[in-house]
């Protein structure tokens, strides 16, 4: 039976030093730590304009109150 997935094909394609279990063991690790921190990037990227949109609001608010506070600025 075929199956389509990376273990699968990591162990199908390992030659040499990289069908030893530790090597492929170690890719895998790494694909999963390179997807997770590219998930959190594009979020990250992703939730900056909505950070500007949501401050903006409660800058301005700040802001008059700084020049009620201080009318000399």
């Amino acid at each position: 039976m075929f199956q389509d997935d990376l273990l699968s094909w990591l162990i199908d394609e390992a030659q040499g030093e990289d069908a030893k279990l530790d090597n492929i063991a170690m890719r895998v690790l790494f694909i999963n730590f390179v997807t997770m921190h590219n998930t959190a990037m594009v979020s990250l990227i992703g939730d900056i304009p909505c950070a500007f949109l949501m401050f903006e609001p409660r800058l301005y608010q700040v802001s008059c109150l700084i020049l009620q506070l201080v009318p000399s600025i």
